[in-house]
């Protein structure tokens, strides 16, 4: 596209536990992940996983994942899988947070600000604590606007749409 390329990844899931699972690295060299400048990765659907690792700070339940919603956006509403998430209090501690604050991933719709065009909104679960600290969960996560329709989920901070 103009100076740029795009490459588009499809991952196919195979079937029974973990048949999801999968790493993506666009590196400048062939043996190191060093990231590249300018480069963005987005997905319409993340899965992570959630785990206690010892002498981690709170952070560590953060996907650092970044919604992109563009302009005429009246709505995000938020879905996770599994439905009942591995925590203490569930989807009580996970929020979705924007430029005016955030709001508890229960609601079923967060409201965008009249003129709030192009934001970039984040989840948080950096309160949030393992119901078993012992096992390791795997989290999914897409986000749709208020006709249904996914918005893309980018891994780093942007305000430009996806390609």
């Amino acid at each position: 596209m103009g100076s740029r390329y795009v490459f588009k990844l499809a991952v196919e899931g195979a079937q029974g536990d973990d048949g999801n699972w999968y790493n993506v690295v666009v590196s400048g060299l062939p043996d190191t992940n060093t990231a590249l400048s300018g480069v963005r990765v987005f997905a319409y659907s993340w899965t992570w996983l959630v785990r206690d690792w010892p002498g981690e700070p709170y952070e560590k339940y953060r996907p650092y994942l970044y919604i992109h919603v563009p302009a005429g956006t009246t709505s995000v509403q938020s879905h996770f899988f599994p439905d009942n998430l591995p925590f203490q209090n569930g989807k009580e501690c996970v929020q979705i947070c924007n430029s005016s604050g955030c709001l508890p991933a229960t609601e079923a719709e967060c409201w965008v600000e009249s003129d709030e065009t192009a934001a970039t909104w984040t989840i948080d679960m950096s309160n949030c604590e393992l119901r078993d600290p012992s096992r390791s969960y795997t989290i999914g996560f897409w986000a749709g606007d208020q006709g249904g329709f996914a918005l893309p989920i980018f891994s780093r901070l942007t305000d430009a749409p996806p390609p």
